[in-house]
């Protein structure tokens, strides 16, 4: 099999999986890939994006597949490959199904001394999957990517002639069946929650519209870090970490937690341990971490719970009364050292108007 060919079945082998996006950061020795990658776009089975820094390409393929559509990043030999594992790390964390598809010389090139190469078998260590691929294993990469649900390294190698000598029709793909479509896990029906104590809904990494949603549609403060995606609306409460260090944090009786919090520590687990919360199932787990939000007496519901209405806004109106003046010395530029020093005053409960 040439290296054309393998190419061609590797590109297939992803399509078949379900990527939709796939991020080359061109080169030479990955030719082969970038050409049927090409080919495939043409005809529209996946959308081509072209960065020229691998580190780049990695992320991006990275928040494609974060959001829901299924991505690959492929980049050439060498020392190209080291600046994808920054990505591939984040994506083993998160428990993401990032692919990672380099170009290897082939087995009798290793070793031999050759200027910008390396040993990529394995390069991302033992966090993330390989598979190191030859010119008869073509069918082993349709193999691992139909298993696990993280990370992914395809390790492809290619030897001369690099370019091929015409387009991929890649018709006998299309006509095999349709795409196989892209889901995300964990969105099971949920059940009720009832408005019940004084509650507050924290949204973490990934977490998604659903916190925005039934924060707003409980009346609940809505504390949601940068990387969330749910960091807008009405309910949603912008220094909610400067408020966590007062007494208003003490009056919070139950905690509805979205995605995975990890940046703010006055939302982890030292501030609700003693608290009732309600846990949303993450769409991705990951099998190398413990969740930091496990808490007693959690329940455990769908990724958007139904909710009673009629709720009291006094609690809530308490966050928005107290959030409006801590945002208003931000935005205002008032130093660091003023915002700091009512924080403080706030902790204690001896000032619960911010300086003008």
């Amino acid at each position: 099999m040439t290296s054309t060919e393998l190419a061609r079945e590797v590109v297939s082998a992803l399509v078949e999986s379900g990527v939709r996006e796939v991020v080359v950061a061109p080169g030479s020795r990955n030719a082969p890939l970038s050409f049927a990658v090409y080919d495939a776009a043409a005809a529209g089975l996946v959308r081509l994006h072209t960065r020229i820094d691998e580190r780049s390409a990695g992320f991006l393929a990275l928040g494609l597949t974060k959001v829901g559509s299924q991505a690959a990043v492929i980049c050439t030999s060498g020392t190209a490959v080291a600046n994808l594992h920054p990505a591939m790390l984040e994506a083993a964390h998160a428990g993401v199904r990032l692919l990672a598809v380099t170009a290897d010389r082939p087995t009798r090139l290793r070793g031999t001394g050759a200027n910008q190469t390396t040993d990529q078998v394995g390069v991302f260590g033992p966090l993330v999957p390989y598979v190191d691929l030859g010119p008869a294993d073509a069918a082993v990469a349709r193999t691992a990517l139909g298993l696990g649900d993280g990370p992914l390294h395809l390790n492809v190698q290619l030897d001369d002639p690099l370019v091929p000598s015409e387009a991929w029709d890649v018709r006998s793909l299309v006509e095999e069946g349709a795409p196989v479509p892209v889901t995300r896990p964990g969105e099971a029906a949920a059940d009720a929650i009832s408005l019940g104590p004084r509650t507050v809904v924290v949204a973490g990494d990934d977490a998604g519209p659903p916190a925005r949603v039934l924060a707003e549609k409980a009346g609940w403060p809505l504390l949601a870090e940068p990387t969330s995606g749910s960091r807008t609306g009405d309910a949603a409460i912008r220094t909610y970490r400067l408020l966590l260090g007062g007494p208003l944090a003490d009056e919070v009786e139950r905690v509805v937690v979205f995605g995975h919090p990890t940046l703010s520590r006055p939302v982890m687990p030292s501030r609700v341990s003693s608290r009732s919360a309600s846990r949303a199932p993450r769409p991705r787990k990951s099998g190398n971490t413990r969740d930091p939000c496990d808490v007693p007496r959690a329940t455990m519901f769908g990724v958007l719970p139904p909710v009673d209405v009629g709720c009291s806004w006094a609690f809530s109106a308490s966050f928005r009364a107290m959030t409006s003046g801590g945002a208003g010395l931000i935005d205002g530029g008032t130093p660091y050292c003023r915002i700091a020093a009512w924080a403080m005053r706030l902790k204690t409960g001896a000032e619960a108007t911010p300086p003008v």
